[in-house]
Parts: structure tokens; sequence; C-alpha cells
């Protein structure tokens, strides 16, 4: 899990603690020979462009299913539509499904990752869910709903509130998955 943060921090602070993060899992990645792949909705890339800035990632990253919209889910992912109409684009469930199709999709990924929430500008505003799911040598999924901004409360009256919430979710998945791949595959 990620320490709370201020917002009282510019945000190069959120933008230096991703790229660490990137860095710390792509290590991990290397040391364990295995490759990701991941879904995004919420923060639209934002992931998958933290890890590809770190030099050597494309042996360990396979890449990102930006899927924002439901329809791209349902298109791009094939998460059937009654799952969404149930459950809805913004749920735990949501992200398990996410995790679950894009490593069906990518038979050379060993581990997946998805996140789907809420970032505002209405809603419930830093509501995020993650989950991450490996294949070998066994399967198992983890998955989190997360309070963004009960980690960094400031950030509800800043005026780069989304960009921030976009770059701590972005940190908190990348720990999500560095975390057990750690406590997992030694």
């Amino acid at each position: 899990m990620v320490a709370p943060m201020s917002a009282s921090k510019p945000i190069s602070t959120f933008e230096n603690s991703l790229a660490r993060e990137a860095q710390k899992l792509a290590q991990i990645l290397k040391k364990q020979r295995v490759q990701l792949v991941l879904a995004e909705s919420c923060t639209g890339g934002m992931v998958a462009a933290a890890l590809t800035r770190v030099p050597g990632i494309s042996q360990h990253f396979c890449g990102s299913a930006v899927v924002y919209q439901s329809e791209s889910k349902h298109a791009w992912l094939k998460i059937p539509q009654r799952l969404i109409d149930r459950f809805g684009a913004e749920s735990l469930k949501m992200s398990q499904v996410l995790a679950t199709q894009a490593l069906r999709k990518t038979p050379q990924a060993t581990v997946s990752a998805a996140i789907t929430g809420d970032l505002g500008p209405t809603g419930k505003i830093g509501t995020v869910f993650m989950a991450c799911e490996i294949r070998k040598p066994f399967t198992l999924q983890v998955s989190e709903r997360i309070e963004l901004l009960e980690l960094a409360p400031k950030l509800r009256r800043s005026k780069t509130q989304r960009h921030g919430l976009q770059l701590l979710a972005s940190q908190c998945l990348l720990s999500m998955v560095r975390q057990l791949l750690s406590d997992t595959l030694r």
C-alpha cells in the first residue's frame, strides 16, 4: 500500500513517486522473469506510460488495453455486457474481470493488473478498484478498493485534483503488483 501523501507537495512529487514505483516493479519483473499485461480505465494509460519509461522493460511488459468506456471493455476485452450492467464499469468485480480478460487475451503474460474507478469530476471521486492476477505456477487473484482522497486528502481542494488522483492511482496499482509478485513468486 502507498503511504499517505500531501497534495501541498507539487504534482512533480506524485510523478517522481510513480517513476520510482515503476522502476521497482521493473526490477522484480526482470528478476522473476515474468511478463505483465494491463487493463486500464481511469488511469488512461498512465501506468503503461510510467513503465515504458524504464529502459529494457519491453522484455517484461506486454502492453496495456486502455478501456476507458464500457463499450471498449466489451468490444476489446470481451467483457459481457450483462456483467457491466450488473456490477457497473467502476466496481471491484469489474477490476477482477478486467484482469482476468487481459490475461486470457495475452498468452505470453504471466501476470495481469487492472484498474477502474471514479476520478471525477462527479460521482464518488477518488474511489478506485484494482485487481491483479497471476497465471503461473498457479492461478491467484487479489483485488482491492482504495479511497485515494484518504491517502491524499488535500487533493480534494487541488486545482490539479484529477491529474494527481490519476498519478496516485497508477502508483497504487504498480505497488499492488510489486507486492503480490514479491509475496508469491520468490
